[in-house]
């Protein structure tokens, strides 16, 4: 089953799928204004002698500062595939966090993270009323001297969620995957 939203996200691109099964590309309109990106969709069905128009709009927003000139695009058998450039003069988002996909289902949302470089004592999920907070504290010794680095990312869920039953688990391949069921 194909999720009805799936993004993706490194430190330095942002990948959006978007189920939208019978729209044409021409009736697809694409805006960016700061870290704002919007998608209006108009999509025109006749049935029995009546026409029935149906609006799509959904806004996302960058958890970085994009590139203007970096939005590109791609309509395929449905899927509409965004890719958002991080503007690379953006001192927004440091670096270290893993690379993280979004994938939104009718009765619940699923986060998976890259793991492969993270042992799983150093991986913690926690719930935070409507948020899922990842915190990853790897610690390496270098020489005589030890280093500890702490990546937190926080992933806002929206009011729907059942947060006491988030479950996670990391997978054989090295990935965390976070199951946030949605109330019925």
């Amino acid at each position: 089953m194909r999720p009805e939203l799936a993004i993706y996200e490194d430190n330095h691109v942002l990948q959006y799928e978007v189920d939208l099964p019978g729209y044409n590309v021409q009736d697809l309109e694409i805006t960016l204004e700061d870290s704002a990106l919007t998608l209006k969709g108009k999509r025109e069905v006749f049935e029995n002698g009546y026409k029935n128009i149906f609006h799509y709009t959904r806004k996302f927003y960058a958890p970085f500062k994009p590139n203007p000139g970096s939005v590109s695009s791609n309509y395929d058998y449905g899927l509409l595939c965004l890719n958002i450039k991080k503007d690379l003069n953006s001192d927004q988002d440091g670096p270290g966090f893993p690379s993280q996909r979004k994938e939104y289902y009718q009765d619940k949302i699923r986060i998976i993270l890259d793991a492969k470089h993270f042992r799983p004592e150093e991986i913690e999920v926690k719930n935070q009323g409507d948020d899922v907070i990842v915190v990853i504290t790897q610690t390496v010794k270098e020489g005589h001297t030890t280093r500890t680095s702490v990546f937190e990312k926080t992933f806002a869920m929206p009011t729907s969620i059942l947060g006491y039953a988030v479950t996670s688990k990391l997978t054989g391949a090295g990935m965390l995957e976070i199951t946030v069921p949605k109330k019925m």
